[in-house]
């Protein structure tokens, strides 16, 4: 029986394989992310995207958010952000509401969600809303992001993907760093441009690159003539 169907909080079992599986890659991760936040800025609040769907974006935001709190103390949020197409809640065996939508738009305060891994709480994506882009043009947007931003050592949200909408274009601004995720041997050389362009556009801060399937993190000096 897999105990993730039943307990709440419980990460979906396929997922903690995977997790089990990257562990050399997940301490690279963490210390090409550390190093990051130490060389640009301080980088605490991460938006994790995919040019296109299905690249793999919420299993790579949930691998950075347990390589950020395995061996340490810190203390992570993961934010469920794609209110088109949200998988956390349903990958921890938690409600979807309330949640992000409702923390943006109606101050609701009781959003946060625990999870099996002590430091790691999930806010999910929250009530439906008629338009996901209303949440990140709400005007306490980069305010409320903030107040997480002081209350966690990092806040990493799952986002939409680039060129499926604007959501994530309009929101990489207020975020300190955007990690795309990008599937090797399917997303051409051309849509990764153009994603990473449409990010830079609207002032959002590119950091690094995971390639899904292959799993390593690419530095940006290493792509910065992006």
């Amino acid at each position: 029986m897999d105990i993730s169907a039943t307990v709440p909080g419980a990460l979906n079992s396929e997922i903690k394989d995977i997790i089990a599986k990257n562990g050399r890659e997940l301490t690279a991760l963490e210390a090409n992310l550390l190093s990051t936040a130490r060389k640009e800025r301080d980088v605490k609040t991460l938006l994790v995207t995919s040019c296109n769907p299905r690249e793999g974006k919420s299993v790579a935001a949930i691998n950075m958010a347990y390589a950020l709190f395995k061996d340490t103390n810190l203390k992570v949020l993961l934010i469920d952000g794609n209110f088109r197409a949200p998988r956390l809640h349903g990958l921890f065996n938690v409600g979807p509401t309330p949640g992000f939508a409702d923390f943006i738009l109606n101050n609701t305060e009781n959003v946060f969600k625990d999870t099996e891994f002590d430091r790691i709480l999930l806010m999910p994506h929250g009530s439906a809303v008629a338009n996901p882009l209303d949440v990140f043009r709400a005007k306490n947007f980069g305010e409320k992001l903030n107040v997480l931003r002081e209350a966690f050592d990092y806040v990493i949200c799952d986002g939409h993907s680039v060129m499926g909408a604007s959501d994530t274009s309009m929101a990489a601004r207020y975020f300190d760093g955007v990690v795309l995720v990008v599937e090797c041997e399917k997303t051409k050389w051309e849509v990764m441009q153009m994603s990473v362009e449409k990010i830079r556009k609207l002032q959002g801060n590119v950091i690094g690159t995971v390639m899904n399937r292959r799993k390593y993190y690419i530095p940006r000096s290493l792509y910065g003539k992006l």
